[in-house]
């Protein structure tokens, strides 16, 4: 397994009734250095890779995790077991936990905020 967690965020076309999981136009990555933007076929790529084995880090991960799942649905027990395996962090469920926790009335969640 890949000791060094990585943040990624998808992009996509937009979401609507019966689309919940639309069609994946780009992926950015962070791993704590370097920063990189990959296209849909490239980011499918890397994603099908890290979920292997690396630590994946998102903000609001379900849906990002869905659109790769809908990209491909061979993708879909690669992710339970990365779950299973705890290795799928989630930045802003974790910070409305936060939030819960220390009492703190925040009115809305980015990224922007929590990263700040």
């Amino acid at each position: 397994m890949n000791p060094h967690p990585i943040a990624f965020d998808t992009e996509t076309e937009l979401m609507g009734p019966c689309n919940m999981a639309p069609r994946l136009v780009c992926v950015s990555l962070f791993d704590g250095i370097n920063s990189k933007l990959l296209d849909a076929r490239e980011g499918l790529e890397w994603f099908r890779e890290a979920i292997q084995d690396r630590t994946l880090i998102g903000f609001n991960a379900p849906y990002d995790l869905a659109v790769f799942c809908a990209a491909d649905p061979d993708l879909i027990p690669l992710v339970f077991k990365a779950h299973d395996e705890k290795r799928i962090l989630d930045g802003l469920t974790r910070a409305k936990l936060e939030d819960v926790r220390t009492g703190y009335d925040r009115k809305a969640y980015s990224l922007a905020d929590l990263v700040s």
